[in-house]
């Protein structure tokens, strides 16, 4: 997107940029990036790469959860990677009305979440599956996901998750205007 937009700089949202495994390359590809992440070192990290590379011109870095009380305006580009499925339903909802707010006319947001579907949450998906046949709109939440999750990943998991599928987060982006 990046590389065959006819505007450029691009001006990108990287939220949850971890340790910048989308940040730099957008750099690399003459984006202006705002990076932002909950762990400030996380940003440290990207910062430094970023300054060894060169690009520090064109990065900002902003320590903050999302939705939260982030705001931006006039974005080209958001991208939402691994952030989603750590928030509840009204919280996903609240960020895409947000989300679709910040950019401007014709920018594109790129998600990626956890979803039910993957093997490591699979005990869920019994439990998941009933929710979503009761009318349950985000079936996926748990706020016991360390009971589910294959014992390798329970430390690194978190006790509240909301494990994904298209359907609610298709109608809350839908519904914020995407």
């Amino acid at each position: 997107f990046i590389r065959k937009s006819e505007e450029q700089p691009l001006r990108v949202l990287d939220i949850g940029a971890g340790f910048g495994v989308a940040t730099i390359p957008a750099l690399k590809h003459g984006a202006r990036v705002i990076s932002n992440d909950v762990e400030k070192s996380h940003l440290d990290t990207i910062r430094k790469e970023a300054s060894d590379l060169g690009y520090e011109d064109h990065l900002e870095t902003i320590v903050g959860r999302f939705p939260g009380d982030l705001a931006f305006k006039e974005l080209d580009a958001i991208h939402c990677s691994n952030v989603l499925h750590f928030l509840r339903g009204e919280e996903i909802i609240a960020g895409a009305t947000r989300l679709h707010s910040w950019l401007k006319s014709g920018g594109k947001v790129f998600i990626q979440v956890g979803t039910i579907y993957a093997g490591h949450i699979k005990r869920l998906l019994p439990q998941f599956e009933e929710r979503r046949r009761k009318g349950v709109k985000w079936a996926g939440e748990t706020d016991r996901a360390r009971e589910f999750v294959l014992s390798e990943f329970r430390t690194a998991t978190p006790e509240f998750m909301n494990y994904l599928d298209g359907s609610p987060l298709v109608e809350a982006f839908e519904a914020a205007g995407f």
